[in-house]
């Protein structure tokens, strides 16, 4: 009986484990839905930034819950307008995240209830 409870021991800290590691974005399937990485924008380098988001994270350019706007955009913490994105080439973005209201706000003040993208590029 102790063996057998032993082993089941065992098979629960292995599984424990591999869920562990698969939620902390070891397995390198998983990718933040807030979050573009510099090594995912290099898949996509033949595309405009704004094709490259439309690709990777296509909500983040769809209307805001109740609302009915885009969320604004920042790059290297200097506001923009959302088109620029179709002119920026993919080579000199870092990364790009998707604030929601409510962090926009707390960094930028009123005004963002869509939420913000934010661009932090290479050559900051």
């Amino acid at each position: 009986m102790r063996k057998r409870s032993l082993i089941a021991h065992g098979m629960f800290l292995l599984l424990s484990v591999g869920a562990c590691a698969q939620n902390t974005g070891l397995s390198g399937f998983r990718h933040d839905p807030n979050v573009i990485r510099a090594d995912e924008i290099t898949e996509l380098l033949d595309r405009s930034v704004y094709e490259t988001v439309q690709q990777l994270r296509p909500r983040w350019l769809m209307p805001r819950f109740n609302f009915k706007g885009l969320p604004s955009l920042f790059i290297d913490n200097q506001p923009y307008r959302l088109d620029f994105l179709e002119t920026m080439q993919p080579l000199e973005v870092e990364s790009l995240s998707l604030l929601n209201a409510a962090d926009a706000t707390f960094r930028w003040g009123l005004g963002y209830q869509n939420g913000a993208i934010l661009i932090e590029t290479r050559r900051r």
